[in-house]
């Protein structure tokens, strides 16, 4: 029988050449060795089929992170939006630390070793659920995500599995200000088809925060 092995069982940080942090909505983030801090990861005994290969599935565990402006970066390092939906053009750490701590919805890492740059993809336990409304709206609740903080020396602290401190929403019990947190992450356009959908008057003009508001209304006074 053929035995199968991982080459990197234990990521160890002298090994790591770079770690891509990959988001539910297709952004992404790559930080570099001189950028990551510590690792400390626990895998599930079983595989997973990914959507591309079998793949390591983590259980629980954190990346620590000491982000760097002055790191050199190439296209496509970084794949983040400001709040206006913009693809930020620097890698300002407040811009990325800000994205992960707002929500931190990684689907999956992918691990580049040193020396040889060979690349693992790890899946990252994330799901949502569908919750329909009187209309048969579909939407899409996060019940299980990754978190973020930072600690007292200012590192950026990000926690995977039973390790993440992420708590669901409780529509039921929603203030605003969640509401308005979990909608940010939409883009313009998806809020119009919303809205659309709900029959929430808006016009072309709305801004974001304008759409954000019309729904919040909406869903109040339901």
């Amino acid at each position: 029988m053929k035995k199968y092995f991982i080459e990197i069982p234990n990521l160890k940080l002298e090994d790591i050449h770079a770690i891509d942090f990959v988001l539910e909505n297709m952004e992404a983030v790559k930080v570099y060795h001189n950028e990551i801090v510590e690792v400390n990861l626990e895998f599930d005994d079983e595989l997973v089929i990914g959507g591309t290969c079998i793949e390591r599935r983590v259980k629980s565990g954190y990346i620590k992170l000491r982000i760097d402006e002055k790191t050199r970066r190439y296209k496509d390092d970084l794949l983040i939006h400001d709040s206006k939906w913009n693809i930020i053009k620097k890698p300002y750490k407040q811009k990325i630390e800000g994205r992960l701590l707002e929500l931190c919805n990684i689907c999956y890492i992918r691990v580049t070793v040193k020396d040889i740059y060979w690349t693992e993809q790890i899946d990252v336990p994330y799901d949502e659920e569908c919750i329909e409304d009187e209309d048969d709206y579909c939407e899409g609740r996060i019940i299980v995500c990754s978190s973020a903080k930072l600690d007292a020396d200012g590192n950026l602290i990000v926690l995977f599995g039973e390790s993440s401190e992420f708590e669901p929403l409780d529509y039921n019990a929603e203030t605003l200000e969640g509401f308005e947190k979990r909608w940010k992450r939409y883009t313009k356009e998806e809020l119009e088809a919303i809205c659309l959908v709900k029959g929430v008057r808006f016009c072309r003009e709305n801004t974001k925060k304008e759409l954000i508001d019309a729904l919040a209304s909406y869903y109040r006074n339901r």
